[in-house]
């Protein structure tokens, strides 16, 4: 983004000024008080809405010369609210993929710890699955949409609050598999739990619509007053996984 504005209204301007980079096959994660313009980001990304000024590239190319269709076919995105559809439980896991694989599918489950409850239904995959989910927990929900976008195995992969319905413990858990399995393809988080930043190859923090600090989690509680106030003064997080177990 090369001094990218954007506000909803004339009225209200949400991003000011921003220039920021998402590196290439790297992991980001985007952090900040709730209404600094983090979801913002992304939906100019996907040209859900358009900037008033500046330009969002992709490889260096404007994606104003792109066809969204084209743009959105090289992206799989999981927003904080979303639905799931008539059907059974291995048609949500596979909406929008094609053709998946069996064996994709399994390994998705894993990642994103939902073997167990797959295991534990009547009928697994075949389950029928309640008028919005009904049945499923606000986890279990948000998982499957996950599973969803990790099954289309896209280059770019969006998560805007992905898990803000699951626990700490078992998202943490999910990214760092998400680490390992997403190796060379470019994945961007928005999340309020700032301990996940830890994981991430780069962060760039937002507060009030401007990109406040970019780098890695140790040079911004270096250099950052604002990031380790942000982060409650810890120094200590989780460091990136090599590899872990998924169950």
């Amino acid at each position: 983004m090369r001094g990218v504005c954007f506000g909803y209204s004339a009225e209200r301007e949400v991003l000011h000024d921003v220039s920021v980079c998402f590196p290439a096959g790297a992991i980001t994660t985007i952090v900040g008080p709730s209404g600094a313009g983090k979801s913002s980001l992304l939906r100019l990304i996907l040209r859900m809405e358009e900037p008033d000024a500046g330009e969002v590239c992709v490889d260096g190319a404007p994606v104003s010369s792109l066809s969204i269709s084209d743009l959105r076919r090289q992206m799989a995105v999981v927003w904080q609210e979303f639905s799931l559809v008539q059907g059974t439980i291995w048609d949500n896991l596979t909406l929008g993929a094609e053709d998946p694989s069996r064996a994709r599918v399994d390994d998705a489950v894993r990642v994103c710890r939902l073997k167990s409850l797959i295991d534990e239904l009547p009928d697994g995959y075949d389950t029928h699955v309640g008028e919005w989910g009904a049945t499923l927990s606000g986890g279990q929900r948000q998982r499957i949409a996950l599973v969803r976008a990790l099954v289309r195995d896209a280059p770019v992969l969006l998560l805007d609050e992905a898990m803000a319905n699951v626990d700490m413990q078992t998202e943490t858990l999910i990214l760092r598999d998400l680490v390992v399995r997403q190796e060379g393809k470019t994945v961007i988080v928005v999340t309020h739990r700032v301990s996940i930043a830890a994981l991430a190859d780069h962060v760039v923090m937002v507060a009030a619509g401007r990109v406040a600090a970019a780098g890695t989690h140790a040079e911004l509680m270096r250099d950052s007053e604002a990031y380790r106030k942000l982060q409650g003064g810890g120094t200590e997080a989780p460091g990136r996984p090599h590899a872990v177990p998924a169950t």
